[in-house]
Order: structure tokens, then sequence, then C-alpha cells
């Protein structure tokens, strides 16, 4: 992402941007050790919870495949930031470089600013992980009616370390809890659009791109603020939404880069990335309509594991 211009000036304005969005998500990293101290869950069906525990690989969902509303929700953190870019762009009155400059920038960067139009350009895989242990609702939205399985994780999976940047782009896996708050959504978005808007007014960017034609710089700026608008509408979701409690674990990306990890099975594309669960395994919950079969396989991995048959039991809540 951010080809070179031919300018060592605005080469280096990208950098910033790229060396900034850095930043924001090792402070985000450290956000999340603070808020997640609980074991969290992931509620999927049997036959992939036995995946997971085989093969101690987490599988991440393509956004385009994910389920109606969760597409709608991410697509409403997407909003957010373009009716901001839209505002600011309406409200440039004058006419001088740097106002026309800051106005084109936001009306274009706005006019694709939706999760659908960035899937064109980026590949971003979610899972999602919950607060709630033993949850009727969760059991029948994702648990398959009860009768799939829980996985719990220890808090420090989801916390993570410094380290230099993989060479497999499946490893570079982010955890946020998601936002409910609407003005905490807003000030989140409305951060990365200022540092951009900051970057692209100074007085000698704007020189340089009005002595010389630098068409690609300012869809180069675009793009490098796209990815933290998009991490963060990918955690933002309506208040209607909090009792889920939830916290989302994805991977985000240039397609070239992620495309080639992709699978496929059935109609769902995903990617699978590293899970230690010898190290991060808490507990596995077996729902209570799920088949004794279904109980005694997650036992069975788990021993493989090193683990206790103890660590597993059946939910007892029945789903109605």
């Amino acid at each position: 992402m951010g080809d070179p211009t031919g300018s060592p000036i605005l080469d280096a304005a990208l950098q910033e941007m790229s060396n900034w969005a850095r930043e924001r998500d090792a402070n985000l990293d450290l956000h999340v050790k603070v808020s997640i101290d609980d074991p969290l869950f992931h509620y999927t069906g049997s036959d992939v919870a036995s995946i997971i525990l085989g093969t101690s690989l987490l599988r991440l969902t393509d956004f385009r495949d994910l389920k109606k509303w969760d597409k709608v929700e991410i697509e409403y953190g997407m909003m957010l930031a373009r009716k901001m870019l839209q505002r600011i762009g309406d409200r440039v009155r004058e006419n001088n470089w740097r106002a026309q400059t800051v106005r084109f920038f936001c009306v274009q960067s706005a006019s694709w600013m939706t999760a659908k139009s960035m899937s064109k350009v980026f590949r971003f895989f979610i899972g999602c992980f919950t607060r709630h242990i033993d949850s009727a609702k969760h059991w029948k939205s994702f648990g398959r009616d009860g009768t799939g399985t829980a996985i719990g994780l220890r808090p420090a999976y989801f916390h993570p370390r410094v380290q230099r940047r993989p060479k497999d782009p499946t490893r570079i896996v982010f955890a946020q809890p998601i936002v409910y708050n609407r003005a905490q959504a807003i000030r989140r978005q409305r951060q990365v659009i200022e540092k951009t808007l900051q970057v692209i007014s100074r007085p000698e960017i704007l020189a340089e791109l009005n002595l010389f034609s630098r068409p690609g710089f300012l869809q180069a700026m675009a793009v490098h603020m796209a990815v933290p608008l998009l991490s963060n509408a990918i955690c933002t979701k309506r208040p209607h939404y909090a009792d889920e409690r939830e916290i989302r674990i994805f991977v985000i990306g240039d397609k070239k880069l992620l495309s080639p990890h992709e699978r496929r099975e059935g109609s769902r594309r995903f990617i699978s990335t590293k899970l230690p669960l010898r190290s991060s395994l808490h507990k596995v919950i077996v729902g209570y309509h799920a088949s004794p079969v279904a109980l005694q396989r997650a036992k069975r991995l788990l021993a493989r594991l090193g683990y206790p048959a103890t660590l597993v039991r059946r939910s007892p809540i029945k789903v109605i």
C-alpha cells in the first residue's frame, strides 16, 4: 500500500501515515491488554470446534461471507467515517489551494468509503468472541441452537506482544473489544481523518502537489487512511447490541497478500491462523443439545493436548 510517488517529500508523508497507523495499533493492543481480563468464548458448530481443537487453527471468516447483520454493523462504522468526510468537504468554502485539496480529498475518499468497496482492495477476515460464558442467546445464534460447542480462551491470547512483523500475513492478528457507544465510535474515526488531513495540509505537501502532477499521492493517502477506519468499523456496533459483550479478532491486508491464504468450505471463504491451544485453552463447553459423540470427541482431542477431561463439560442451558 502506498507505492512511491516520485517525490521524497510525498513518500515521507505516506511513510509517516503508515508508521502512525502501526503505532495506533500498538496503543489499541495496550487498551485490549487492560480491558480483557476474563476468558472469552467462541461459539461455533461442533464440527468446526473439532477442527479447531484438532489442528490448533482458528478459522476467520471473510467479510463477504459474514451474516447479514454483521455486514450491516461494519457498514454502520464506515458510514460514520463517510458522513464525517462529506461534512468536512461540504464545509470548505475557501478557494485557496489548501481548501481545494482538502475538499477534493474528502469528496473522493467518501465516495468509496464502504466496507463493500474496500473488499475489492483489501481482504479482511473476522472471528467473534464474547465474555458470556454460557449464554442461551449465543447458543441459539452462534452455537447452532445448542448443538454446537463454545471454546474458551485465556485472556493472555488476546494480549498481543510486541514482535517483529511476521512474513506470514495470517499471523498479524488484531484483537479489539466492540465499541457500542456512538460518540466513542465517532471519536475514533475522527482521530484517523484529522491525522490524514493534517498531513496533506502541510505547506510542503501542498507546494509539491501544486508544482507537480502527483495524482497517485492523494489516492495512496486515502488507502492509508482507509485501513484504520476499516479496523475501527470492524469493531463498531450500534448500542442495542451491547449485551453481546463481544470482542473481535481480525486479519486485514492487501488482497494480493491475503488471497493466496484464503480457503473455501462450501460457499464460505476463510483463512486459518495459528492458535496456541496448549497455552491458551481455558475451557470447552458442549451444547446441551449436542450429541454424546461431540462430547467424547472434545474430551479425546483435549487429551491429545495434555488437558484433563474435566476441562470439558456439557452446558445445562436448553435452547428453545
